[in-house]
């Protein structure tokens, strides 16, 4: 260590002599941080793709790195292939879900992407009125890749505003959101928030469906978290096992991580689950080949289940 910086006994030095010291660790810790190898990085790729069909390509070694780094260094392991190992063994699978928690990016807020949720305005008193006969009306709605539960709680709002409007309250109202990050779950659960996450929101709907909680956070009230049902889903199950189908699923910025054979499949089995008439909504800056698509093209970003 002493090669790394020359302390200076002198008692005009600048620099003290625990000063010296700690620099001295932190160049030698910066030297000896932990690096990934091209075959570590590959084996890790491999895993995620696999598990949750996230193509990491061949440019984000650096970026992997320094989101595994920390649970690494938590766990004393000294590189990255003890890590790979660790994960393989683990029969329980927490450290896989970890792994997914570490790499996955879900930064979201509320009234995201607005002109879906006004394009919602349209669509839900068509529905309303094909039904209205219905002795048991339902509706049901997915948000898949629901982050911290920003997305679900928006169209819980979204509903209530309308049932204002239109007659609503026969109806069994359903909306699922789901996530491969237990983290941003356990978010969703408490459902406290930032101001900076409701800024899109008007100041009269956010006191009408939320609780200040003090200056800087906000808690999303019982009655609207009343219809929205969290859960753990990977988007890479082989099946689809829910009771029933969905009249929406909305699945935005998702599929930006995904290799097309990937997102193919997804949409594929997001088809098998959407009513007949139904929708999927998608990434305003995402985008679907025609040619791997089974839903007809409505509107940028939204994709309908044709009537069969």
């Amino acid at each position: 260590m002493s090669r790394l910086i020359r302390v200076s006994s002198s008692p005009n030095s600048s620099i003290t002599r625990d000063e010296s010291i700690l620099i001295a660790f932190i160049a030698f810790f910066r030297l000896n941080q932990l690096m990934m190898s091209a075959s570590e990085y590959k084996s890790i790729s491999r895993l995620v793709y696999e598990k949750f069909g996230i193509d990491l390509g061949a440019n984000k070694r650096t970026l992997v790195e320094n989101r595994l780094a920390p649970v690494i260094n938590q766990l004393g392991f000294i590189n990255f292939q003890e890590y790979y190992a660790h994960i393989i063994s683990d029969k329980s699978g927490q450290s896989l879900l970890e792994l997914a928690n570490r790499l996955t990016t879900n930064y979201s807020f509320f009234f995201r992407e607005l002109e879906h949720l006004e394009r919602l305005k349209e669509i839900l008193p068509t529905r309303l009125q094909q039904t209205s006969t219905w002795r048991n009306a339902s509706l049901s709605i997915w948000s898949a890749g629901c982050s911290g539960g920003e997305e679900p709680y928006s169209l819980s709002i979204i509903l209530k505003e309308l049932s204002t409007l239109h007659s609503f309250a026969k109806w069994d109202l359903g909306i699922l959101g789901t996530d491969i990050d237990t983290n941003k779950l356990k978010e969703a659960h408490r459902g406290i928030y930032p101001t900076d996450r409701l800024r899109a929101i008007p100041s009269n709907i956010r006191t009408q469906y939320f609780k200040q909680v003090d200056q800087l956070l906000w808690q999303v009230k019982e009655s609207t978290k009343q219809c929205v049902h969290l859960s753990r889903f990977n988007l890479m199950e082989k099946q689809f096992n829910f009771k029933g189908k969905f009249f929406i699923i909305f699945c935005r910025n998702v599929m930006i991580y995904f290799n097309r054979a990937t997102i193919k499949t997804l949409i594929q089995r997001f088809y098998e689950v959407t009513e007949d008439g139904g929708y999927l909504f998608i990434g305003l800056t995402e985008s679907l080949d025609k040619k791997d698509c089974p839903y007809d093209y409505i509107a940028p970003s939204v994709y309908q289940k044709r009537v069969r």
